[in-house]
């Protein structure tokens, strides 16, 4: 009987959806809802584990017997945060796959989004090219904390100096 049921799985995981949202239409809105609100940076920047949320999710929402392609609302949603990464020779790419998107030129559905992207991280990580480079924000945040400590540096040598004198 275990055997029976364990691949029943998904098909337990929509009937206990099914009974919380009372009918498919509002099961998918809300895995929508959450893949609108969640970021790259939710993620902790890993692009990885991103793309599995999205998989995971894309996953859900057509095991309801929609077609992907129906969900394509959520490519620019999906490209915005991809672009969001710190990896220069990713985000390089992904916003040429936005641009293509953009002008027509690329047709794609949410599931083979996350695939092409899926395949150009594993490509970069066995070129050992996926680098991360750090965030600007943080950069800049690093020089005003640098000029602070030098200017506290000055300001201290001057004090020290001129207690020296006075003695």
């Amino acid at each position: 009987m275990y055997l029976q049921y364990s691949t029943d799985g998904p098909l337990f995981f929509i009937t206990m959806c099914s009974h919380t949202h009372r009918n498919r239409l509002a099961f998918v809105e809300s895995v929508k809802h959450k893949i609108h609100v969640s970021t790259l940076n939710e993620h902790k920047n890993d692009v990885a584990a991103y793309l599995q949320f999205l998989q995971d999710n894309l996953h859900i929402m057509t095991s309801t017997g929609d077609e992907d392609s129906l969900h394509n609302d959520l490519i620019p949603h999906i490209f915005m945060q991809l672009c969001n990464t710190t990896i220069p020779l990713f985000q390089k790419k992904v916003l040429n796959w936005q641009r293509k998107y953009m002008e027509n030129s690329l047709k794609v559905s949410p599931t083979q989004l996350m695939t092409m992207a899926d395949e150009e991280c594993q490509i970069l990580c066995h070129c050992n090219q996926w680098v991360e480079t750090l965030d600007p924000s943080v950069v800049a945040m690093q020089a005003m904390v640098q000029d602070t400590v030098a200017g506290h540096n000055n300001l201290s040598d001057l004090l020290q100096m001129s207690v020296g004198t006075r003695c």
